[in-house]
């Protein structure tokens, strides 16, 4: 096996640096408005932020006003990598992540998971339900290629364990899933308040008997970035993680049994 020393590690580090350093000088002298700015290359979710990272998007466009906050959505994965490769300067990740280097963590809050239910499956009738009876029955969820990290971590969450006997591999992890939920097709995990737990006919919301399975979410950077604004930004997110905490309720209240 070829690897790089200790040395070819730290010039490659610093020449990905140095790349991204001067595009983003080029990228000023285009836009001559944007000279008395300084650029902040932010990786979002295009599954959903946690709430407080959007909360920090928006005080960071209002009260950061000498920052150009440019914000790309992907996957957590592809995030970390453009955050390793130097790319971006800070990005949202759930917790675990795959990384090729560790870079720094804050932590913002937890993701709930509860279940959607058919509104006439045995199941909805119980206020909190078992991780047994879980087991039991098909389990509708997005493809594992996407975050295998997270993928694994949902499921040991919620039922113990890296995978799921009836687990059924759906390609749409968006609304259309509630369809299938409605038809009697099975279980889904739903990430509160990430998504909202929508009003639809046939489906009903049931919670997941104690522990309370949560996923873990928050900030990630590097210490050596592209971007002076890094820490003007992390104190802000400091700031507004201590002052708001996460709503709990996905926008409708989980119908008791």
């Amino acid at each position: 096996p070829i690897e790089l020393t200790d040395e070819g590690d730290f010039l490659l580090e610093q020449a990905r640096l140095i790349i991204e350093l001067a595009d983003r000088v080029r990228e000023r002298v285009r836009k001559p408005e944007s000279l008395t700015k300084t650029i902040l290359k932010f990786g979002g979710s295009s599954f959903g932020n946690g709430p407080v990272v959007d909360r920090v998007l928006t005080a960071a466009r209002t009260r950061l006003t000498d920052v150009d906050l440019q914000v790309f959505l992907d996957t957590t994965a592809h995030n970390v990598l453009a955050l390793n490769r130097r790319a971006l300067d800070v990005a949202f990740a759930y917790l675990p992540f795959e990384s090729e280097k560790t870079p720094r963590f804050l932590r913002l809050g937890t993701i709930d998971l509860v279940l959607a239910v058919p509104q006439n499956h045995r199941l909805s009738s119980a206020e909190r339900i078992s991780r047994d009876e879980l087991l039991k029955e098909p389990f509708l969820i997005g493809p594992r290629s996407i975050n295998p990290p997270l993928f694994d971590q949902v499921h040991r969450s919620l039922i113990g364990r890296a995978d799921h006997p009836k687990a059924v591999e759906i390609a749409d992890v968006g609304t259309a899933r509630f369809r299938l939920v409605a038809a009697g097709g099975g279980i889904t995990p739903v990430a509160l308040p990430t998504e909202t737990l929508l009003p639809i006919t046939g489906v009903v919301y049931r919670r997941v008997e104690d522990p309370p399975p949560t996923i873990e979410y928050g900030l990630v950077w590097f210490d050596e970035h592209a971007s002076s604004a890094v820490p003007a930004f992390l104190d802000l997110a400091r700031e507004i993680t201590t002052e708001t905490p996460d709503p709990v309720d996905g926008g409708l209240l989980l119908t008791e049994a």
